[in-house]
């Protein structure tokens, strides 16, 4: 081999070297390419829920899911949105409760819109509720009432009394709603529980038709529609404070009480007529 090919050679060999090591260098800051799928998974690019893309990932837990897939939460959504997520109820630890206990309740109080008449207005009722919300009241009402300042007066100055009625005793039965338990602060040192109810109801009312004293005063009865409000406190388990505010529409006939010389005959029917009265009363339950 002459000098010429020796020289050639060993510069091919120096060249070669140096081509190699920067192929080396230069590979070590190439991206590294990823793996082509397997058959399998190019078959099936989009397998079922839960099922594994490969073998590999059949026991791949949940936090290795590759940055690119993305976690449905529209179901999330939806129930998140329901409208069905607005429909609740209030739910309270009642301390005293009434569901499936009788009561029995007396009250007196005064006339609120009775000008004729003035006493005491005494109340007797039993209870039973079905539940905390609904029950049912029956009570019996007397009307042990004397005649007003207005009507004495009118009497002095007129010698008679002017054509009225007067109840004397009543039997009713309403149905309890009660809409309203709550809890109060008193004085800061000691909670309160009450509940408020509203009453509707029918009462067989008896009353008095004022005639002159020579005929005799009449009496009859008839069919009062009552809507009544109350509100108790409760004092323990098995005692309340209560107050009621009472409320009876009935149909009345009323009678002239004397003939004065002339119209109506003594006793004959002036007027057919509602007649609306209120009660304001006090009380005590007792819850067996």
């Amino acid at each position: 081999m002459g000098r010429q090919n020796m020289f050639f050679v060993v510069l091919l060999l120096i060249c070669n070297m140096m081509t190699s090591d920067a192929l080396a260098q230069s590979s070590q800051y190439q991206r590294k390419k990823k793996s082509a799928p397997n058959a399998e998974a190019a078959a099936n690019p989009n397998p079922a829920p839960g099922a594994p893309a490969d073998k590999k990932a059949a026991g791949a837990p949940a936090a290795n899911v590759g940055k690119d897939e993305k976690l449905d939460v529209s179901g999330l959504e939806e129930k998140y949105w329901s409208s069905q997520d607005t429909d609740f109820t209030v739910v309270q630890n009642r301390t005293y409760t009434k569901a499936k206990r009788v009561s029995l309740s007396l009250s007196a109080g005064l006339p609120t819109n009775d000008s004729y008449s003035s006493g005491t207005f005494v109340n007797s009722a039993v209870n039973y509720y079905f539940d905390e919300r609904h029950g049912v009241e029956v009570s019996y009402s007397s009307y042990p009432f004397k005649n007003s300042t207005l009507v004495d007066t009118f009497s002095t100055s007129n010698g008679a009394l002017p054509d009225m009625n007067r109840d004397k005793y009543a039997i009713g039965v309403n149905y309890n709603f009660v809409p309203i338990y709550a809890k109060a602060s008193l004085l800061g040192s000691k909670i309160m529980y009450f509940d408020f109810a509203v009453s509707p109801g029918l009462a067989m009312v008896t009353y008095e038709q004022f005639v002159d004293p020579a005929v005799g005063n009449k009496t009859e009865s008839t069919i009062a529609y009552a809507l009544d409000f109350s509100q108790q406190f409760f004092l323990s388990k098995e005692f309340a404070l209560r107050i009621d505010f009472k409320n009876r529409w009935q149909q009345q006939k009323v009678l002239k009480y004397r003939n004065g010389g002339g119209g109506a005959a003594t006793g004959s029917e002036l007027r057919n007529e509602m007649f609306h009265s209120s009660f304001l009363l006090f009380g005590l339950t007792y819850f067996f």
